[in-house]
């Protein structure tokens, strides 16, 4: 009976809220970059009862993949990809089985094909598909597909063959 949105307000910038659409009402869920500094929530994807997100936590964070469990009202940082102050960049966040696959840069190896396993609270990045540059830039329906726990999407030059079809299979992180 909820609808979760990225909106802004005066007193807490761009952040996490939430529409009730039993009683009309919309309220703040997390104030994730504290005061009127935005956390901008983007790529919003649920998965069971929690919400998966890419947001900025603070300077300290910088843009990190977040996740808001909306059964007990609790936000974290799931992964701080790019560590430190630098931003990770989550972004195209697919649900598939127990896992959420993602694009995200971890400052060394350009932008690449990250999986969090939400049964054990671990991340990796699947592959470094381009080892001189971003290797995925994109991640979306249109050219990507999920045949069970099996991701089959097209990845951006590796720098020798141009653009291929690749697959990964979550079952075995292959």
């Amino acid at each position: 009976n909820r609808v979760y949105i990225s909106t802004t307000t005066q007193t807490s910038g761009i952040e996490l809220f939430a529409y009730n659409i039993t009683n009309n009402t919309l309220y703040l869920v997390e104030d994730i970059n504290t005061g009127a500094s935005s956390s901008t929530p983007y790529y919003l994807e649920a998965v069971g009862s929690t919400l998966y997100f890419r947001a900025e936590g603070s300077s300290a964070t910088g843009n990190e993949l977040w996740a808001y469990n909306t059964t007990n009202s609790t936000s974290w940082l799931v992964a701080d990809i790019n560590p430190g102050t630098g931003d990770g960049y989550p972004s195209y966040i697919l649900p598939i089985g127990t896992s959420i696959v993602f694009v995200a840069d971890d400052g060394t190896n350009g932008k690449e094909l990250w999986t969090y396993e939400t049964t054990n609270d671990s991340y990796w990045r699947v592959s470094d598909i381009n080892p001189s540059g971003n290797g995925l830039n994109q991640l979306r329906s249109k050219d990507s597909a999920i045949l069970g726990t099996r991701l089959m999407f097209w990845a951006d030059d590796d720098g020798a063959t141009g653009n291929e079809l690749w697959a990964y299979e979550t079952t075995n992180a292959t």
